[in-house]
């Protein structure tokens, strides 16, 4: 499946999506590690996970490059 130019991994994306939170032993404990395996799965950039859009304005990450960053809104 392509998603924004991607290849997604439909199985996967469905499995991170329905992967139970029920204790500490989970494959999930955190958020950030569902949403890195989600990202994984859509074949996007990990460098999503834990970088708000605000932390932009201050810094680039090194995978990015400014030009490559489209800044919609305020």
């Amino acid at each position: 499946m392509e998603l924004f130019g991607n290849a997604a991994d439909v199985a996967e994306v469905d499995r991170v999506l329905h992967a139970p939170e029920t204790d500490q032993s989970d494959e999930f404990v955190f958020a950030f590690e569902r949403h890195g395996a989600l990202l994984k799965a859509l074949g996007l950039p990990d460098h999503a996970v834990c970088f708000g859009t605000r932390y932009l304005a201050d810094r680039i990450p090194a995978q990015l490059e400014a030009e490559g960053i489209l800044r919609i809104g305020g």
